[in-house]
């Protein structure tokens, strides 16, 4: 996989918002290839200029753009663990893929879609477990809980 070209304006920063989050991106940081790290950035958030966050950009499309962006654990079997966001952590409250960020053609809209298990996701402080959601017009993320 080839960088992110931060040349393009990325669509949204997924920023953690608690220490299993944090610990998580901060895990896949350091211990994934460099196909993972490509959607690992650094934004200053909350006075922290060296917050982890994984970046969502035009110039970082994920592997398999009509799916969008993978989020979870992975498995270990698959090419690049199947995700393109890893959340390098043994929480079984994560899925290998526990959601996904994209487009529906049915929509215009950036929308977070969780798989069948139906396990809650934290976005903004807005829990979710089922369907997809829209994800607001803004360019931070928050994740965790």
């Amino acid at each position: 996989a080839s960088p992110i070209d931060r040349s393009f304006l990325p669509l949204a920063y997924l920023v953690p918002s608690n220490r299993p989050a944090r610990e998580a991106i901060a895990n896949a940081c350091k211990e994934t290839s460099v196909y993972h790290s490509n959607f690992i950035g650094h934004i200053d958030y909350r006075g922290d200029p060296s917050t982890l966050c994984f970046e969502l950009a035009l110039g970082g499309l994920p592997e398999h753009s009509e799916i969008g962006w993978r989020i979870g654990r992975g498995c270990r079997e698959l090419e690049n663990y199947g995700v393109e966001l890893l959340l390098a952590t043994d929480d079984d409250s994560i899925s290998g893929v526990h959601a996904r960020f994209g487009w529906t053609t049915l929509r215009p809209d950036f929308l977070l879609i969780l798989n069948e298990q139906s396990k809650r996701c934290t976005i903004n402080g807005r829990d979710f477990n089922e369907g997809g959601q829209t994800i607001p017009a803004e360019n931070t993320i928050l994740i965790g809980d």
